[in-house]
């Protein structure tokens, strides 16, 4: 039987979580079992800092980890007012599933509200590379519980 052939492909960068893991959010794509850390970009005038990944994506489920072991889940996906907005091209590569769909004529875009089952899944091109950029929202009440996500993605 002949030999599979190795195709031109990335090696697969492995986080140790013992040693590595920085203070940082990590793009979690559960359907293929790969973790990517994502860069901080400081806030600017909106005072909400940024995370970037850029680079291809799998399809299926996709979740924002953070923490101790990445054991928390950004945005909490459970609560009043919880979810994502998706802009740029989002719409068109993300899928909110399990989530109450609200399109706003106003601000032309849609408000994704999540609740405990709801689940991101990326469904763009898996051959292309993304600029995908991630801004957590807490309640205006001063409570800390990254409620929100907005995604913006671009096509590299």
């Amino acid at each position: 039987m002949a030999k599979l052939a190795k195709r031109n492909r990335e090696p697969l960068k492995k986080i140790d979580y013992t040693k590595e893991l920085t203070k940082t959010i990590y793009l979690d794509e559960m359907s293929f079992g790969q973790v990517h850390p994502m860069t901080l970009k400081k806030a600017d005038v909106s005072n909400v800092d940024e995370y970037v990944y850029c680079g291809k994506l799998h399809k299926g489920e996709i979740k924002f980890l953070a923490g101790d072991k990445l054991g928390y889940q950004l945005p909490e996906m459970v609560g009043f007012n919880h979810g994502y907005t998706l802009e740029g091209i989002a719409p068109s590569i993300f899928e909110v599933q399990d989530a109450l769909d609200v399109y706003s004529s106003v601000e032309k875009r849609t408000f994704n509200y999540t609740k405990k089952d709801s689940k991101l899944i990326f469904k763009g091109d898996k051959k292309k590379d993304y600029a995908i950029y991630v801004r957590f929202y807490d309640n205006c009440v001063n409570n800390v519980n990254n409620r929100w996500a907005v995604i913006f993605a671009e096509e590299k």
